[in-house]
């Protein structure tokens, strides 16, 4: 029987088959990465002028505002005029309204601090016409001299800015990739910027191709005016049955964290405080990364993440900056502190006003009740998607609104056609209804790529907000305070919806400060290792983990680190160092602990780390103590209830182990750089110059092969 003939069919089948293309691989989305705003484009249309400028001396601000004693500028600005501003500054409105970030400005005495550096989108001021209901009481409070060049200007938005002393610009030395971002670039500085008569701050007139200006899309400006319109005033008549829900996701390199905080400058404008829930461990708002945290804000934000650690009200610690080795614990920490907004913060007593605010007879802004964003990872696909769906299903039925940015189009090959302008696109809308009830759901526009997603990475930005909680200074709580009590009463813990925010930066490298020294065996209760290959460290080798690790101090209830742990297998004293740590215990339970803060470990006594050492065979049994100093930011007063202590695969950047003092420093001829308080750089502990020895593990640089997953999935 002969073969019949299957080439026709072949060569038909062939024929049907696609032609496998760069373009298939790698699909488009809908929208791609375009920047909107070219170089040389007017940033500031205020040009400044004798009529509209005028420089305060002390005693005239002190007259505006009791407060403050320093010098001043004052800058009357005409409505739909813009100010663009470089540096650092404290920002008080005087007479109109001002558009800032997203959020409306009117006539007060509070002033408020405004970072702008080069590193993230610069602040917009732009003038506003005074609203009918808003007084003119500080406007007389000016000097005779202004009242009369200023008398035809009642129109005019008067704005007074004040210099910052922070410290902040020490970061930017201890950080050298972020060197200089608060000043001018010196290749555009003589035609883009513009002096404004205060040390540390100034104008951009013109954008460069290291600036960005901070600028609202059209989608998202109609998605914050559907929560709350720009127009809105505190002394206008509202009716608000409850506190709003709202989850912002998206994926990475989208604007989801820029979109979160400028809501939650939108609804400061309605509300006395707003709470904010950071599911983000990579790159938190106000918090190191690492953990997961619950804070309640009560004044705006104008200024990137690294400008504003805060003392969280409730935090647990995950350790990594992904939830990739423990989506369990992850997910049992964001009930947890769900359920805390819940039963502790939604609904607020009258008494839990913040202390450290000035209390003004005409703020109408509801107290009552307190809304809720939470702010997602922007890990958006395969396990980061689902648990991104789950931690929304935590929030019904209380949610009220989602928004979700969508992601960038990556550019094919070939054959790609014209971007659309996101400037010129609208945003969708729709009203989702579920079992737990309907909420609004909102599509976003990403925002355009600019030079600053080039410029610095997330692991940049990531490595500042570590070393600005550390350099940070925060306010101290007095014992008798609500907040300090609350920390130091381990049976009855209730969360202080007080805001603690660092306004100064020690100007002093962290090798500089001197440590705290604790007992283990008298202050610490627990010694938790977390992250992949945590369970294999046995007991002797404890010490030499923690030492220069960064660690969290986890408040426990009493009990339930042993109802939450797994069962020992050897006791410390059975092997001489004294660490109360125990191999392969579990994290303490989210439900029962919360974590106040991080501490770095900056030494561990010798014996600790190794009993058999000579260094410790001369100490005697008596003084031989499991000693370890550590650094940390947290007032004296949180320390009696931090008694657990959480490692994870966080660590300290290697900016903070330098001394930026000595970057360049040439003295008698030698090259100081390297040093380190003083110590020459080939003695300083922890640090080695140069490529490591042939051979020694951990001296090349990491390599990460995960198991091979779908495209989608990745």
């Amino acid at each position: 029987m002969p073969i019949p003939d299957d080439s026709s069919s072949s060569e038909e089948e062939d024929k049907e088959v696609e032609e496998v293309t760069l373009e298939s691989l790698f699909p488009r989305r809908k929208y791609a990465p375009q920047p909107v705003q070219d170089e040389n484009t007017i940033l500031s249309t205020y040009t400044p002028a004798a009529e509209t400028l005028f420089s305060l001396s002390a005693e005239e601000v002190s007259s505006i505002l009791p407060c403050d004693s320093t010098e001043g500028t004052l800058i009357s600005l005409v409505h739909t005029q813009t100010l663009t501003l470089l540096g650092t500054c404290g920002l008080t409105i005087l007479h109109g309204a001002v558009s800032l970030l997203g959020s409306t400005l009117y006539p007060s005495t509070k002033t408020q601090d405004v970072y702008a550096p080069r590193s993230a989108p610069l602040p917009v001021l732009t003038a506003l016409p005074p609203p009918s209901s808003s007084s003119s009481t500080l406007r007389q409070h000016l000097p005779e001299r202004i009242l009369t060049a200023t008398q035809d200007q009642t129109t005019h938005t008067l704005i007074l800015l004040t210099p910052l002393s922070t410290n902040v610009t020490i970061l930017t030395r201890v950080c050298r990739t972020f060197g200089g971002v608060f000043e001018p670039s010196r290749r555009w500085a003589a035609n883009a910027y513009g002096e404004l008569g205060i040390d540390g701050l100034g104008m951009m007139i013109t954008q460069t191709k290291d600036t960005q200006p901070f600028l609202l899309l059209p989608s998202w400006l109609r998605a914050l005016d559907s929560i709350l319109p720009s127009s809105f005033h505190p002394s206008s008549l509202h009716t608000d049955l409850g506190a709003g829900v709202y989850l912002v996701k998206g994926p990475k390199k989208s604007g989801k964290s820029t979109f979160a905080r400028t809501l939650l400058n939108r609804l400061l404008m309605k509300y006395k405080r707003v709470a904010y829930l950071e599911a983000d461990l990579g790159q938190s708002e106000f918090i190191p990364g690492g953990m997961v945290a619950l804070n309640v804000i009560s004044r705006p934000v104008f200024g990137p993440p690294f400008t504003h650690p805060t003392l969280p009200t409730s935090a647990h610690y995950i350790g990594g900056t992904t939830p990739r080795s423990s989506p369990s614990h992850y997910l049992e920490s964001m009930q947890a502190l769900i359920q805390t907004y819940r039963l502790d913060i939604q609904t607020p007593s009258l008494d839990d006003d913040d202390d450290n605010e000035p209390r003004e007879d005409e703020d109408e802004r509801i107290a009552d009740t307190i809304p809720l964003i939470v702010n997602t990872m922007g890990w958006a696909k395969g396990m980061g998607a689902d648990l991104t769906r789950k931690i929304e299903e935590m929030l019904e039925p209380e949610l009220s609104g989602v928004f979700e940015v969508e992601g960038h189009e990556f550019a094919g090959a070939s054959g790609s056609a014209p971007a659309p302008n996101p400037y010129e696109m609208v945003s969708t809308s729709e009203i989702v209804t579920s079992m737990g009830g309907s909420r609004r759901r909102h599509t976003l526009v990403p925002i355009p790529h600019s030079a600053l997603s080039a410029n610095y990475t997330p692991a940049d930005h990531r490595a500042l907000g570590m070393l600005s909680y550390f350099h940070a200074i925060f306010p101290s709580s007095s014992p008798s305070s609500s907040s300090s009590a609350s920390y130091l009463t381990p049976t009855t813990f209730q969360p202080s919806l007080k805001q603690i925010t660092a306004r100064q930066w020690r100007p002093i490298p962290l090798a500089c400060i001197p440590p705290y020294q604790l007992d283990c065996s008298v202050a610490v209760d627990k010694v938790i290792l977390t992250g992949a290959g945590a369970e294999d460290v046995v007991h002797r080798e404890v010490g030499r983990v923690l030492n220069a690790a960064i660690v969290g101090l986890v408040r426990v209830d009493p009990g339930a680190l042993d109802a939450g742990g797994d069962i020992e297998v050897a006791s410390s004293k059975d092997h001489g160092n004294g660490i109360p740590y125990t191999q392969a215990h579990s994290p303490p339970l989210p439900s029962s602990s919360s974590c106040l803060g991080l501490a770095l470990i900056r030494g561990v006594a010798p014996w600790v780390m190794d009993p058999a050492s000579p260094s410790a065979t001369l100490v005697t049994e008596i003084a031989k103590k499991p000693l370890i100093q550590i650094l940390t930011p947290l007032p004296p007063s949180f320390f009696p209830s931090t008694r657990v202590l959480v490692k994870g695969e966080m660590e300290l950047p290697i900016w903070g182990w330098l001394d930026y003092r000595t970057f360049g420093k040439l003295e008698g001829g030698k090259n100081r750089e390297g040093e380190v308080a003083g110590v020459e750089k080939a003695k300083v502990p922890y640090l080695q110059w140069g490529k490591g020895a042939e051979g020694v593990l951990g001296a090349e640089r990491r390599r990460v092969r995960r198991n091979l997953m779908r495209r989608g999935q990745i």
